[in-house]
């Protein structure tokens, strides 16, 4: 008679040997990512907007209601997808894990930064 085996699923994943684990620094990343990436969000929704009061020409994009709605809902959108795609990048391997993380920050800002710039025209 043989003797038994360790069962298949002690605890958790079993690939976590293999994975490296989802490391208590990736989560905390991705939560600094959602709290900062949320609030820059969430002024340019509501800040934003109000930098087309000082409009006198009706050529820059920001004198627009199209302009206008980018910057609104820009950074929010930005922030909303960075976050997507750092939130699923937890389940990679540790190299590309990272990878993913850092391609939601960059996703995650890149929407402030335009609006930011759209709005510096005025």
């Amino acid at each position: 008679m043989s003797e038994p085996g360790p069962p298949l699923f002690l605890a958790g994943n079993p690939r976590d040997n293999q994975t490296g684990g989802i490391g208590v620094g990736a989560v905390i990343a991705v939560v600094l990512l959602m709290l900062g990436s949320g609030a820059a969000g969430l002024f340019g929704l509501l800040i934003f907007p109000y930098a087309s009061d000082a409009c006198g020409n009706p050529d820059l994009l920001i004198c627009t209601g199209n302009g206008q709605l980018a910057v609104g809902l820009g950074p929010m959108s930005a922030a909303i997808a960075g976050s997507a795609i750092a939130g699923c990048s937890l389940a990679l391997r540790p190299p590309y894990r990272a990878a993913g993380i850092m391609l939601g920050y960059v996703v995650g800002f890149s929407g402030f930064v335009a609006a930011a710039i759209i709005v510096s025209q005025v």
